[in-house]
C-alpha cells in the first residue's frame, strides 16, 4: 500500500483574456490517492490507484473535481 499526497498552489501574473478578462486566476490544487500492488502468483500481480484530486479557484469555472480509478498488470523481476 502507497499512500499520496500533494498541494500545488497556482499563482497567474494576468487575467486571461479569452476566458474572464477582468480577473487574476488563484488556485489551489490538492490530491490524496492510494496504491495498492496485488500479488497473484510469484511474479505477477494486479496494480490499483485511486485518486482524488480538487482544484479550486477564483474563476467559477476553472474549479474541478475528479476522481480516478487505474488498474493494471504488474511483473516482478
Amino acid at each position: 500500500m502507497t499512500p499520496s499526497f500533494a498541494v500545488s498552489p497556482w499563482f497567474y501574473r494576468e487575467p486571461d483574456p479569452a476566458i474572464v478578462p477582468l480577473i487574476t486566476e488563484h488556485a489551489l490544487e490538492w490530491r490524496a490517492g492510494i496504491g495498492l500492488d496485488i500479488p497473484i502468483q510469484d511474479r505477477f500481480g494486479l496494480g490499483v490507484q485511486l485518486q482524488y484530486r480538487a482544484i479550486n479557484s477564483n474563476v467559477p469555472g476553472n474549479t474541478v473535481t475528479d476522481l480516478s480509478v487505474t488498474m493494471g498488470p504488474t511483473v516482478s523481476f
